[in-house]
């Protein structure tokens, strides 16, 4: 099956195409404030060069939170289109869940990690069987010290781990993921929201909502920057 798969949970606007889970196409920028302008263009893009049309798909996976709010509002705005446009399936990832699937473990805990607030992050552990995922603890907010105690021993620390990496448990006790495996991805995303569909866990286009995790605080405009989070 071809799946479209929307990753904008952080400041990375990302889409792919995958069939059968094999990715096909991707597209991927990591630009503070470009996921409205940008989605669109990449999808188009990653299509047209596919020689693939949008009726074609089979569903859409989209990145589902927690993370920005104004980028899982333009993803999820995105993935509904399409999904009423060409009245195909569309499937909710935890952005977690995606990201802790790109551990490159076989066996093992992993904990997702994505930035919340200042000392803040929003978390989850999972335990990997045979690269088989099965949640342990839910999405929740855990301060650095909250989320060392929490961590099981030997786990796979993964994501927007920068500020953790002086946390001194954490570097006894547990392991950081290297590169590129830390940011998230829209194939990932897609990947799941295969599985997802071929066991018939679907959504309802109207129902659903981003999983926030986290209330909205206004702040000031920051200023694009190209880098990393």
């Amino acid at each position: 099956m071809y799946l479209l798969g929307i990753e904008t949970s952080t400041q990375i606007c990302a889409a792919s195409l995958t069939h059968d889970e094999q990715l096909i196409a991707e597209s991927r920028v990591n630009i503070r404030n470009i996921h409205a302008a940008m989605l669109f263009p990449m999808i188009h893009s990653i299509l047209t060069l596919s020689s693939f049309k949008q009726h074609e798909l089979d569903g859409i996976a989209v990145s589902i939170g927690p993370g920005s709010f104004t980028g899982l509002r333009i993803g999820l705005s995105a993935a509904k289109g399409i999904a009423l446009g060409c009245d195909i399936p569309i499937m909710s990832v935890p952005t977690l869940q995606a990201l802790a699937s790109n551990a490159p473990v076989k066996n093992g805990y992993i904990c997702p990690v994505l930035q919340s607030r200042a000392n803040e992050f929003y978390a989850a552990i999972y335990i990997r069987n045979n690269y088989n995922d099965s949640l342990v603890e839910d999405t929740k907010i855990f301060t650095a010290d909250d989320l060392a105690a929490a961590a099981p021993d030997g786990a796979c620390i993964i994501g927007q781990t920068a500020s953790l990496l002086d946390q001194k448990k954490l570097q006894e006790h547990c392991f950081f993921a290297p590169g590129p495996t830390n940011d998230p991805s829209a194939p990932a995303v897609a990947r799941i929201g295969s599985r997802k569909l071929r066991a018939g866990e679907i959504e309802d286009i109207e129902s659903l909502v981003p999983r926030y995790h986290q209330q909205f605080i206004a702040g000031k405009p920051k200023k694009s920057f190209t880098g990393s989070v």
